[in-house]
C-alpha cells in the first residue's frame, strides 16, 4: 500500500504497479472507475495479507528493543519486574498519560480518579522542546533570546524523526 508523507510543501507518494505500468497519486485522478475499483480490489487483497499475518506491531517511533534496553540492567539490578500491571516493560518510554502505577499513587494523594490524572513524562523529545523555549524565550548566558533574532539556524547532525522537524518548525528555525 502507498503511503503519502507531506514535509512542508514536498510531496512523497510511493509508486503502485497498475497493469504493468507504475502508478502515482497523480494519475489516480485520470483512472476510469473500474481501473479505481481494480486498484482498491488489489489494495485491500493486499491489506487482507497483512492482517492474515496476526502481527501485534508498536510502530512508536524510537522505541528500543528489549534486547537494547537489557543494556541498562545493570543500574536495574534491585528490581526483580521490569514490568507495569499491564505488561508495559517500564525500562523502555511509557504511554502518553502516564504509567497506571503512577497515576494510582496521584489518584490517592489527590482523592481523584486515576483515570482522570495524566503523569508527564522525561522523555527526549519533552526535554529538548523545553530547552528549546527556553532558548527562544530567555536566550542563554545574557545573550539575547533567540526568538528575538532575524533568523535561526540549528545544526543537527542526525535528525531522524518527524517531531524534531516539528520542533525546529514551530519555533520557526532552520533545521540543518
Amino acid at each position: 500500500m502507498g503511503l503519502i508523507r507531506i514535509y512542508k510543501n514536498i510531496n512523497i507518494y510511493k509508486t503502485y504497479k497498475h497493469e504493468g505500468r507504475k502508478t502515482t497519486m497523480e494519475s489516480f485522478r485520470e483512472m476510469s472507475k473500474e481501473e479505481l475499483q481494480a486498484q482498491e480490489v488489489e489494495v485491500n487483497k493486499k491489506y487482507q495479507e497483512f492482517k492474515d499475518l496476526h502481527l501485534s506491531l508498536n510502530m512508536a517511533r524510537g522505541k528500543p528493543a528489549p534486547d537494547q534496553i537489557d543494556h541498562a540492567n545493570g543500574m536495574l539490578e534491585t528490581m526483580t519486574d521490569y514490568h507495569a500491571k499491564d505488561g508495559l516493560d517500564v525500562r523502555n518510554y511509557g504511554v502518553l498519560d502516564g504509567l497506571p502505577e503512577m497515576k494510582e499513587i496521584f489518584s490517592d494523594l489527590l482523592d481523584i480518579p486515576a483515570k482522570n490524572i495524566i503523569v508527564g513524562g522525561n522523555a527526549s523529545l519533552n526535554l529538548m522542546f523545553d530547552q528549546m523555549m527556553r532558548l527562544d524565550v530567555f536566550g542563554t548566558a545574557g545573550e539575547k533570546p533567540w526568538g528575538q533574532l532575524d533568523k535561526v539556524k540549528f545544526l543537527c547532525p542526525a535528525p531522524g524523526y518527524d517531531r524534531h522537524f516539528a520542533v525546529t518548525e514551530t519555533l520557526d528555525m532552520d533545521l540543518n
